[in-house]
């Protein structure tokens, strides 16, 4: 049977096929395995997800009981981007974005990499800071300049999650004591 559409149209542009092997793979964890230019890809795709299908998943990886969290959503098919970048995000939502993030940088068997982990944890926290005034997470506001210092360096962080990543450290910035 002949395919309709070419390889390279369906999947995305990812050059470490070693990785996607070990990803398919039951016998290895790949999440630590993926080169930096792929991020970008990656990013762009979690953020395009819908939170009610990636927290379904986290569930069905580790059986947490996560309905509840499901239920509390509202609407089923709102992404994570449509999580962080809107301000109809309720608190609860942004918590559960962090909640997720923070699984997935614990856990022994991620479903993501950390670093995408680590975007979605830093902004969902100060999204919820600067939308809301609501502290989700225990970590210092220096720590969250760092990480989002850190995150604006990265190549791969670009467009609409580039913006997000600079509208939060700009207002973080704007809220500290002036000398």
């Amino acid at each position: 049977m002949a395919q309709d559409v070419p390889p390279s149209m369906v999947l995305p542009p990812f050059r470490n096929t070693e990785a996607i092997r070990r990803l398919l793979s039951v016998e290895t964890a790949a999440a630590e395995e993926w080169l930096p230019d792929e991020f970008e890809v990656m990013l762009e795709h979690q953020l395009g997800t819908s939170l009610a299908v990636s927290v379904s998943q986290l569930d069905a990886a580790r059986g947490l009981g996560t309905q509840q969290l499901l239920d509390r959503l509202g609407s089923p098919s709102m992404t994570f981007f449509e999580a962080l970048a809107r301000g109809g995000a309720t608190v609860e939502v942004l918590g559960i974005v962090k909640w997720f993030a923070k699984e997935c940088l614990t856990s022994t068997d991620p479903l993501l990499p950390k670093p995408i982990a680590i975007y979605l944890y830093i902004v969902s926290i100060v999204t919820a800071l600067r939308l809301h005034g609501a502290c989700i997470s225990s970590t210092p506001e220096y720590k969250l300049e760092t990480d989002l210092c850190w995150l604006a360096g990265q190549p791969w962080v670009t467009g609409a999650a580039g913006g997000l990543v600079e509208s939060a450290l700009a207002w973080l910035q704007s809220q500290r004591p002036r000398a």
